[in-house]
């Protein structure tokens, strides 16, 4: 059978034992015996299927709830059948009360924590010693005759005060119990006032009818807790921190003297008057408690808001509270530092009134978004007014409890904003010069260029790395300060300017008009040229490139790079100009570029391949001719053609290719040489100054002797004037501990340079090459004879040896003999030979080949 049907049957029986009760009592009646054991049994058989149903403790906890329940049962059909009291009172009502007793402390929860189990009898105790109270006042005063006493040996009052106990422990229970268990604990709750209230009734009247009517309602009530509620209703206790404050336990104490004149005086009165002082006791004492508890509860809440003030008072954040209509209600001290103002003039005031005008509009917006997202806050950024002008702020805005206003934390930020804006001008700033930088610029004129045409003019110093490397990097910064002045000087209105890096400056011009553009790069020439000196009073001028926007340049940074590239290139026609003038860009520059982009790339594949030529000349002795070394030439067989070194060394020495390039013909000129017959012959290797300030080169040099067991006195490096002269202490540091090992070091294409005897006795120097173009000259144009007269003399001062170069016919042969030149070279005496060519043995130099175009082969 369902526990929903056995509780609905065990009610009806209740009712119909409980009607039967009250209209037939006495010792006779069979019905109330027939419906008390009826009801009994059902709730004794839903009290057992609860413990049978629940763990070891509930099973002890129920099952001591049914076994006292089949013993009241008992006692109460003994009593209708008129058993003796001794027997009723003495015995089976004991048994009962012991068995609830248990079953209501049963419990795990009793044996860890005593205190607590003690505290919850006296919070139910008032409640269930007042159902007695009400219960004997309310039959003693409405009693038919109140001079009659009651039969106090009916029933002994003992068991009252024990049933007020269990009471108050059903009383606590229902206090404490959690949500899930409520309704169980208010059946047991009202079971226990109705035991207090039964015994209460017939310890006042003597009539045992309504009390056993009672009694049997209290079986059937804890049977239904079991089945309306949680089985373990009596350990589902909530904590002392989640129950409800517990207040003037110690006056429930008070009602005992009321209990135990039940005891002593079986006079209505007597009983009524002792509960009544003690109630008023109670009442007291529980004021008295009361206001000691809400008095502590006080004094912590003003602690409480004591520290809270001191919190948002001590608060670097200036923190506001505004009503819904945006009216300031409450600022802390802060707010005088962020706002300018103290905390009571901004009381009162309109929150967005603070705000900057062009800023209002976004902190409306934040709001909109607050109470329309449902976010918890928004963060407002806004500026308000100083005495120094406006301060920027960050604000984070909240929605108050109950929606009465927004909390404000606010801090100044404009610290940060001044920083950020800082270095947003250092992004876009030049920090020298004060123009725009390269970045900014590139996206200025990528936006310029979506607009429509675009003319960008590139400019470079002419002279600036001379003033840079003589007078010190300071004075090239003062240099650069005054040539970005003029540069602004020569500006129209709208036009932009910006440094590029180093000496490098652009400009983009406001209009793409030809015409205006090229009269703007006039006057940056012009600007730029007139007055502008080094504090040492060196001039430097500019040279300018213009580009102009094309058909095939694309719009953004992309068409930016492009077109500045272009101006760069025009710039450098100008340098090659002479300086000091503008050219305008044309495609074949961009095409010049992309052929050296391409003969550079095919030049690195060649050296890493080892594809390139060697070839040598011979250099004779004079007056004889005989073959006294050879000079190391290097070709290259490019798709076809063979490139002289004329056509190659200039981009490898830009692009750094010659130290690869270099070490290349080093090796393989000195591997020639130690196969070559003549141990006496040696062999001269042009050496470029990129070789020469490469980290290493002395130690390459000697590495490479070594590998091929030449001699040292056999291998001439020669380098030119320009090498000697841009880096003299770093030529002669690197040559010199060469020129000790035996290396000899020539000085190339001698009198085309910057000649001065200065740095030429600073040198380690120990031949002079004389420049074909004065051999040329020779017994032609007297004054080439003058220049070579006195390089012969210079040389022969010196302790020098002089080669002449590009000596070509009998008539240049018979002049140097004149002059005393000791040696020479050139197609006279045999053209470059391949060195595989070459045979092994003696040179003869009438076999070597003689070309027939001598202008473009000749010695390198």
């Amino acid at each position: 059978m369902p526990a929903r049907a056995v509780v609905g049957v065990t009610l009806v029986a209740g009712v119909a034992g409980t009607g039967a009760l009250l209209v037939v009592d006495g010792p006779g009646a069979v019905a109330p015996r027939i419906g008390l054991g009826v009801v009994g049994s059902l709730a004794v058989a839903v009290l057992a299927w609860a413990a049978v149903r629940g763990g070891p403790w509930l099973r002890l906890g129920w099952g001591a709830v049914a076994l006292g329940a089949a013993v009241q049962t008992l006692a109460l059909i003994g009593y209708g059948s008129g058993w003796p009291q001794p027997v009723v009172w003495g015995a089976l009502r004991p048994v009962a009360l012991v068995a609830f007793g248990v079953g209501l402390i049963a419990s795990p929860g009793v044996w860890r924590d005593l205190r607590e189990w003690g505290l919850l009898i006296l919070d139910g105790w008032l409640l269930a010693a007042s159902s007695f109270a009400i219960a004997w006042c309310a039959l003693a005063l409405t009693a038919p005759d109140p001079a009659q006493p009651h039969v106090r040996a009916s029933i002994p009052l003992g068991f009252v005060a024990f049933e007020v106990v269990a009471a108050s422990v059903c009383a606590g229970l229902t206090l404490r119990t959690a949500a899930g268990s409520r309704l169980a604990a208010i059946l047991l709750l009202g079971g226990s006032v109705m035991a207090v209230s039964a015994d209460a009734t017939w310890a006042a009247t003597g009539n045992g009818a309504v009390p056993a009517a009672l009694w049997l309602g209290v079986i059937v009530v804890f049977a239904a807790a079991c089945l309306f509620g949680r089985l373990d209703v009596f350990v589902t206790t909530a904590g002392p921190a989640t129950g409800p404050p517990r207040v003037a336990r110690a006056s429930q104490v008070t009602l005992v003297p009321g209990l135990l004149a039940c005891l002593i005086t079986p006079s209505p009165e007597a009983v009524t008057m002792t509960v009544a002082v003690s109630l008023l006791v109670a009442l007291a004492a529980q004021m008295y408690l009361s206001v000691r508890r809400y008095g502590r509860l006080w004094r912590e809440l003003e602690n409480q808001a004591d520290r809270l003030d001191a919190l948002v008072s001590e608060s670097g954040d200036a923190i506001l509270q505004v009503d819904l209509h945006g009216r300031v209600e409450f600022a802390n001290a802060a707010a005088a530092e962020v706002f300018g103002r103290a905390p009571q003039e901004l009381t009162g005031r309109q929150a967005v009134g603070l705000i900057h005008p062009g800023d209002r509009g976004d902190a409306v917006r934040a709001l909109m978004r607050l109470e329309g997202t449902g976010v918890d806050a928004v963060r407002v950024a806004a500026r308000v007014r100083w005495d120094d002008g406006w301060r920027h702020l960050e604000a984070t805005v909240s929605r108050r409890r109950g929606g009465s206003g927004y909390t404000l934390s606010t801090r100044d930020v404009s610290e940060r904003v001044r920083l950020e804006e800082e270095l947003r001008r250092q992004a876009t700033t030049d920090a020298l010069t004060g123009l725009l930088s390269r970045s900014a610029f590139l996206a200025t004129v990528g936006d310029r260029l979506r607009q429509g045409p675009t003319g960008v003019l590139f400019l470079d110093l002419d002279g600036f790395k001379s003033v840079n490397d003589t007078e010190g990097h300071a004075a090239g910064d003062q240099l650069l300060v005054r040539s970005a002045r003029a540069v602004e000087t020569a500006l129209g209105p709208r036009d932009l300017a910006a440094r590029l890096g180093g000496d490098e400056f652009a400009v983009l011009a406001a209009s793409a008009d030809h015409g205006e553009v090229r009269a703007l790069a006039a006057r940056l020439v012009s600007a730029l040229g007139s007055g502008i000196t080094s504090p040492l009073g060196a001039r430097v001028g500019a040279s300018v490139g213009v580009a102009l926007e094309g058909p095939t340049l694309e719009a953004g940074e992309g068409g930016a790079a492009a077109l500045v590239r272009d101006a760069d290139l025009a710039m450098y026609e100008a340098k090659k100009r002479g300086g000091r003038t503008w050219v305008v860009f044309e495609p074949w520059m961009r095409e010049r570029v992309l052929q050296r982009t391409r003969l550079h790339t095919a030049l690195a594949r060649a050296i890493e391949a080892g594809e390139l030529r060697l070839e040598v000349q011979p250099i004779v002795a004079l007056p004889h001719g005989e073959c006294v070394g050879f000079e190391a030439l290097v070709r290259w067989e490019d798709a076809g053609h063979l490139r002289g070194a004329g056509d190659f060394v200039p981009l490898a020495e830009e692009t750094g290719l010659v130290v690869p390039l270099g070490t290349w013909v080093l090796r393989r000129a000195l591997g020639w040489l130690a196969s070559w017959p003549d141990p006496t012959a040696g062999i001269a290797v042009n050496v470029a100054g990129r070789q020469v300030a490469e980290p290493g080169f002395g130690d390459l040099v000697r590495a490479e002797l070594v590998a091929s067991g030449v001699d040292p006195a056999r291998l001439t490096l020669e380098i030119t004037e320009r090498t000697a002269v841009d880096d003299l202490a770093r030529a002669g540091a690197v040559l010199q501990p060469l020129r000790a090992l035996g290396v000899h070091v020539a000085l190339d294409d001698f009198g085309t340079g910057f000649s001065s005897l200065g740095y030429l006795a600073g040198l380690p120097v120990d031949e002079l090459k004389i420049d074909r173009r004065f051999v040329d000259g020779l017994g032609v144009r007297p004054e080439d004879d003058a220049l070579v007269r006195a390089v012969l003399a210079l040389a022969a001062d010196l302790g020098l040896r002089v080669v002449a170069e590009g000596v070509e016919t009998t008539a240049q042969r018979n002049a140097l003999v004149g002059l005393g030149c000791e040696m020479a070279q050139g197609l006279l005496y045999g053209a470059a030979v391949p060195i595989e060519q070459l045979d092994r043995q003696a040179v003869d130099l009438r076999e070597l080949p003689v070309p027939r175009a001598p202008a473009t082969l000749g010695g390198d």
